[in-house]
């Protein structure tokens, strides 16, 4: 179940709640009881996929890591 955070349109709090994805219920705030608005959260995510458009780690003057040429880089 995904974490959203919500701000509330009275009280200006910001909370997080616990929520099936894909519901569209109205969140009421924890304190105040008002109706509060999904906002948008920043994510930092990675992938090895990132790498893979890239025979940056391969490639470069830096020695490579133990675990290269085994999928440990990410390009190989």
């Amino acid at each position: 179940m995904p974490l959203y955070e919500y701000h509330c349109n009275v009280c200006e709090i910001i909370f997080e709640r616990l929520q099936l994805m894909g519901s569209n219920g109205l969140v009421v705030c924890d304190r105040c009881g008002s109706e509060a608005s999904r906002i948008l959260s920043v994510v930092a995510s990675y992938s090895k996929s990132d790498m893979s458009n890239s025979n940056m780690a391969c490639e470069s003057s830096v020695p490579a890591m133990p675990g290269c040429g085994f999928g440990g880089c990410g390009a190989c």
